[in-house]
């Protein structure tokens, strides 16, 4: 049974939906099932969310691993450079609610090595017409959730715990809505 809506992370801003590679025009694999020829999606806002922020980080910097378990964000870093509250409070993610049609083409993701049952993917371009809502977010909205920890090869590993509370003048972390 599929999903009447899904959600889509993104620190682009864009009014449609598009795989990857159509920005790129590389194809990059990631593992056996997941590539940027595929456009992904949640049946979970949170998890939109929390890929978005994983894609930033794995453009910025040189991630070996993301997992959000439980409410709390790790971050696995290859590299001694661990990003600071400053550079961590610019970013601003953008979650796309998106109404499914079956001219879409979702599909189940099953991927075994992420464990997200939550996942779908298409290689359809998404229009304007079938995104429903936008929701901009903030690093803010993750306050206290980072965890990072640097292996850096020949040193050893350690780890930064990142307290990202930062005041929202009475918004308590509610996102702001962009209509198009």
């Amino acid at each position: 049974m599929n999903p009447k809506v899904l959600y889509h992370g993104s620190t682009f801003l864009h009014d449609e939906l598009k795989p990857g590679f159509h920005h790129t025009g590389q194809l990059v694999q990631w593992d056996h099932t997941e590539s940027n020829h595929f456009l992904y999606a949640s049946t979970l806002e949170k998890d939109a969310f929390d890929q978005a922020f994983a894609g930033w980080l794995e453009r910025t910097y040189q991630i070996d691993h993301y997992q959000s378990k439980d409410g709390k964000i790790t971050v696995t870093l290859s590299t001694q450079k661990v990003p600071t509250p400053e550079e961590l409070e610019g970013v601003t993610v953008y979650v796309y609610e998106i109404a499914v049609h079956p001219e879409d083409w979702w599909v189940k993701n099953n991927n075994l090595h992420n464990n997200l049952t939550t996942e779908w993917k298409t290689e359809n371009v998404i229009p304007k017409s079938h995104i429903v809502k936008v929701r901009k977010y903030d690093t803010r909205t993750i306050a206290n959730r980072v965890h990072f920890v640097s292996r850096t090869p020949g040193l050893e590993s350690h780890e930064v715990n990142f307290n990202l509370a930062f005041q929202i003048s009475g918004h308590q972390n509610r996102p702001i809505y962009l209509d198009w």
